[in-house]
C-alpha cells in the first residue's frame, strides 16, 4: 500500500527517469522546431551558388514534407465544420434557455474580441514589428478598392453544397472550399435537423459519431506536428535565410506578447466581472483538458 501511495505522489516519469514533461508532446514540437533550424541552416548552405529554381535535394525533401503536412490539415477542416457545426446545432436541443445563451455567447465574443483588437493595436505601437523588415512600404498603401457589405453577404451564399470552387492556372486545376459558405450550409443543416425532429435523430448519431472519427484522425495529424514543424522551419530558412527569418522574429514575439496580455488580462477581467474565480476556472479548464486527453 505505502509503495502505491509513493509511486502516485512522485511524478510522472518515462521509463528513461526523465519527467513527463520532458518527453510530451510540447518538447517535441519545440524540438522539431530546432532540429528544423538546423536542417535549414545545412540546407541553406547546400543551396549557395544555385538558382532559385535548382534547389538542392535537400530543401526539395524539406519542402515535400512541409507541404504535405499542410495539406493533411487542410484536408480535414470541410468535415470537422460541418460534422463540428451540426453536433453544436443539435446540443442546443439539450440546453435550456438556448437562445438567451447563444445570445450572451455572441455579446461576449464580442466583447472579448474588441479588447483583444486593442492589446494587438497596442503592442503593434509600442514594438513596431515591422520597423526595419524587408517588405516593400508600397504593399502597406491603402487598396485602390475595397467590398461592399452586399458583395460580403453574397459570397456567403454557397455555389454549390460542399462549397467547393475550382480554378485554373498554367494548365493545372486548383479546388479550394469557401470556409464561410461551409459554415453556412452547416448553420442551415443542424437547424433544419432540429426542427425535424425524431425523424432526424438517426442523421444526428451519425454525425455525432462521424465528428469523433474526424476528432482522431485529426489528432493523428497533430502528432506529426514535430515532423511538420521540422520540414516547415527547415524549408523557410533554406528559401528566405536567417536575415529575413529574425527581422520575422519581431512579429513572433508582438505576437505571443499579445496573448499573453489577452490571456492575463482580458481574459480575468471577464471572469471577474462575472464573478467567477479565476484560479478555479483555470483549475476547471485543465480537469478538463485531461479528461479529454
Amino acid at each position: 500500500m505505502s509503495n502505491t501511495t509513493t509511486a502516485n505522489a512522485q511524478p510522472q516519469e518515462t521509463k528513461r527517469g526523465l519527467p513527463g514533461w520532458a518527453t510530451g508532446f510540447g518538447a517535441q514540437v519545440i524540438a522539431g522546431l530546432i532540429i528544423g533550424l538546423i536542417v535549414g541552416f545545412i540546407a541553406s548552405g547546400m543551396d549557395a551558388g544555385r538558382a532559385e529554381d535548382d534547389a538542392s535535394w535537400l530543401t526539395t525533401t524539406l519542402t515535400g514534407i512541409g507541404s504535405a503536412y499542410v495539406q493533411l490539415l487542410k484536408v480535414m477542416v470541410p468535415p470537422l465544420i460541418f460534422a463540428a457545426v451540426v453536433t453544436s446545432v443539435a446540443n442546443l436541443r439539450k440546453v435550456t434557455n438556448a437562445a438567451s445563451l447563444a445570445i450572451s455567447t455572441l455579446v461576449w465574443f464580442a466583447i472579448t474580441a474588441f479588447f483583444s483588437v486593442l492589446v494587438g493595436i497596442l503592442v503593434a505601437v509600442v514594438l513596431k514589428p515591422g520597423v526595419g523588415t524587408s517588405v516593400d512600404a508600397a504593399t502597406a498603401a491603402d487598396p485602390s478598392h475595397v467590398g461592399s457589405w452586399t458583395a460580403f453577404l453574397q459570397s456567403m451564399l454557397p455555389s454549390n453544397f460542399i462549397g467547393l470552387g475550382a480554378s485554373f492556372s498554367d494548365g493545372e486545376v486548383s479546388l479550394s472550399f469557401g470556409a464561410l459558405q461551409l459554415l453556412v450550409i452547416s448553420l442551415a443543416i443542424g437547424i433544419a435537423a432540429v426542427k425535424a425532429g425524431k425523424a432526424a435523430d438517426p442523421f444526428l448519431r451519425f454525425t455525432e459519431s462521424f465528428l469523433k472519427v474526424i476528432q482522431v484522425i485529426l489528432w493523428w495529424i497533430i502528432r506529426l506536428a514535430p515532423i511538420g514543424t521540422a520540414a516547415l522551419i527547415g524549408k523557410a530558412v533554406a528559401t528566405y535565410g536567417w536575415d529575413a527569418l529574425g527581422s520575422l522574429g519581431k512579429f513572433v514575439l508582438a505576437m505571443y506578447i499579445g496573448l499573453a496580455l489577452v490571456l492575463g488580462v482580458v481574459y480575468p477581467a471577464v471572469l471577474k466581472l462575472n464573478g467567477l474565480s479565476v484560479l478555479v476556472s483555470t483549475s476547471a479548464c485543465g480537469r478538463s483538458s485531461r479528461w479529454a486527453s
